[in-house]
């Protein structure tokens, strides 16, 4: 692609179809969250308390953006 002069703007234009998972979710929505709350890149330095509070931000986003609402944990998955 980059021999070709795309970069990423070009290939992922809004027209492009993402499924949302759940690595897009997290790396995407709950990380960039997380660092501007809290300054953390990885979910293993936040408390329990931190990650209730990113969670509430998150889903009150998609909640009233969306109208979307998924109870926490399930929708981060099993590991």
């Amino acid at each position: 692609f980059s021999d070709a002069g795309l970069d990423m703007k070009a290939i992922l234009k809004d027209d492009a179809e993402i499924p949302a998972t759940k690595e897009n979710i997290k790396l995407c929505v709950w990380k960039k969250v997380q660092a501007a709350m809290f300054g953390e890149e990885s979910t293993t330095e936040l408390t329990t308390a931190q990650v209730s509070e990113v969670y509430a931000v998150v889903d009150r986003h998609t909640s009233s953006a969306f109208g979307v609402h998924v109870e926490f944990p399930s929708w981060m998955g099993s590991r």
